[in-house]
């Protein structure tokens, strides 16, 4: 980030971006604010100005265009029903009035005083960007939880275009053009045709926001702010906003590159996980395909096949001998691929109303079967396992953040509500699956609620196991390969965003790629480019499909990275 340097009255008048003069008294209800500006002065094109007065901006243009329209759209001022304030449960707005507001012109500092604390920020401009280093002081005894910043409401001559790691540019008439750290670099671009610039905070490892706010007049009005949480009593919190304005046509890395990059610095990616081979999904069960056989087959292994039964020892006998054969056909067909592995979605089965456990604990009282030993050293569950590691294949399962619960005959999932309880309840099946067969390919199902900073403790503890879950931000890229699926959505599905390679270049994903040989010309070109960057294909592979000699072609074509001799 660029040094910053404070102006002084003196030097405004050397510069065409000058600061206003304000008087350094503070105001209250009955004194009125006093500002004294300068004659005014043409700005160059592509030139930045800004004025100062005791709310904070009285002006802000740009390569000759203004973007306020009211004398308050540059105040500096908490909105969005904040700050908050909390005491134990206890949650409360405080929307008093500021008791004055003071501006230093000498160091270009405005000072806010509220009854619970204070805001001070400096407003240091260089060439074309403004950094703006802001101050929120607790002085109450109660937790600041929250507190939302505006800096400039601002009025632009056409609808912007809003983007940011992640997101492709979309219209901002309403939604959010504002980015948390804990799920990606708080860097947002917004274009508004006829030039562009780029919000930016620099807190990058908590929950801060930074962007654009509040869509108004069918989107031809936002703010530009930040959020900070959880100020302490009798502490304080600073951050910088930069404002960096550029041209038509800028993008997010030309104008925010070195905020970006100094995210991933802060945030980097540790994940090492150098065998990109094809992996294979492997599916023992079918939920609700046919009726139920809750006597024989309650699990409905093999496609609630009618043949099963696992009601006594000579069931199960039948049924081991069943599934290690399938485990046989399922290796044959991972090595005719050249896979590195495959993954098991449902070794607890799938009983009506469910597709997958995603918990190999309950396999006991579950799936009981699967724990017969009868006259083997191994029990089926171990043996089948045991298959694909002497065959020097990866094998892997599905898990979930929920908590699995027998009630009243039926096995349900049970959300978890913070984050403790999420990262302890997927550490306990990690551990158990690792411990007892070596897995090294966990898809995380219905993840949804597990943040990147859950993972990134998760891959501190389990560096050795590749994570896939089903959900992501940018932030899940540095610790995980998250899935995506050609299958069901097509050519964007098919590789790593280029927003998130250019936040982390080694960064993949897991794509399901069945359908691959039918694919039209470009969405096979998409697969070979994922591939070719360090994406993984992952396909049906309990048996041979059309799919297996495109998929080979496509990584041969790549020369995709060496394979690992051994497991």
């Amino acid at each position: 980030m660029k040094k910053c340097f404070y102006l002084s009255l003196a030097m405004c008048i050397f510069f065409t971006h000058c600061f206003t003069a304000e008087v350094n008294t503070p105001t209250t209800a009955t004194t009125p604010e006093k500002s004294i500006e300068k004659p005014a002065v043409t700005p160059e094109p592509d030139k930045l100005e800004v004025i100062l007065n005791n709310n904070g901006l009285q002006k802000l243009s740009y390569g000759n265009y203004s973007f306020f329209r009211h004398p308050s759209d540059g105040d500096l001022t908490p909105f969005a029903r904040t700050p908050i304030f909390q005491k134990d449960k206890e949650t409360r707005i405080d929307s008093s009035a500021t008791i004055s507001r003071v501006l230093n012109s000498q160091t270009s500092t405005i000072l806010q005083t509220y009854s619970w604390g204070l805001i001070s920020a400096i407003y240091d401009i260089h060439d074309t960007r403004l950094d703006i280093t802001v101050t929120v002081t607790n002085k109450s005894p109660e937790l600041l939880s929250n507190i939302n910043l505006q800096f400039a409401r601002m009025t632009f001559p056409q609808v912007p275009k809003v983007s940011f790691v992640g997101q492709d540019p979309f219209e901002f008439n309403g939604g959010s053009g504002a980015v948390n750290a804990m799920q990606r670099p708080p860097v947002v671009l917004v274009d508004y045709g006829k030039a562009a610039y780029v919000v930016a905070g620099n807190r990058y490892t908590e929950n801060f926001t930074a962007g654009v706010f509040f869509a108004e007049d069918k989107g031809n009005i936002n703010r530009t702010g930040i959020g900070l949480t959880d100020i302490s009593p009798g502490t304080s919190k600073t951050a910088v906003l930069s404002l960096c304005f550029g041209k038509k046509g800028d993008t997010l890395r030309s104008l925010g590159g070195e905020f970006i990059d100094a995210y991933a610095h802060v945030n980097p990616m540790t994940l090492r996980w150098p065998d990109r081979r094809p992996i294979g999904k492997i599916f023992l069960a079918s939920s609700g395909n046919g009726p139920d056989q809750m006597e024989n087959n309650p699990n409905r292994w093999f496609m609630n096949a009618k043949d099963v039964n696992i009601s006594n020892d000579e069931g199960k006998e039948v049924f081991r001998e069943k599934l290690l054969k399938y485990a046989d056909t399922a290796i044959d067909a991972l090595k005719k691929l050249e896979a590195q592995g495959g993954i098991t979605w449902d070794p607890e089965g799938q009983r009506t109303g469910h597709t997958y456990y995603g918990d190999p604990r309950i396999i006991p009282d579950i799936a009981p079967e699967m724990e017969y030993r009868g006259k083997h050293d191994t029990t089926t569950i171990d043996a089948y396992f045991n298959k694909f590691k002497e065959a020097k294949l990866y094998h892997g399962i599905c898990i979930r953040p929920q908590h699995v619960t027998l009630k009243d005959k039926y096995w349900v999932q049970e959300e978890l509500k913070t984050s403790i309880e999420r990262l302890a309840e997927l550490d306990a099946k990690i551990s158990y699956a690792v411990k007892r067969w070596d897995t090294k390919l966990f898809y995380i199902d219905s993840d949804y609620a597990v943040t990147a900073w859950e993972y990134r403790e998760l891959h501190a503890r389990y560096p050795d196991v590749l994570l896939i879950p089903e959900w992501e931000t940018p932030l899940h890229y540095a610790y995980t390969a998250p899935l995506q699926s050609f299958s069901h959505f097509g050519i964007s599905n098919a590789q790593t965003p280029p927003s998130i390679r250019d936040l982390y270049p080694k960064s993949f994903i897991v794509t399901f790629a069945d359908g691959a040989k039918a694919a039209k010309p470009d969405a096979k070109e998409a697969l070979l480019a994922g591939i070719r960057g360090g994406d993984i294909m992952m396909v049906n592979a309990w048996y041979v499909t059309g799919d297996f000699d495109t998929i080979k072609e496509f990584y041969a074509a790549t020369h995709p990275i060496e394979k690992k001799a051994d497991k």
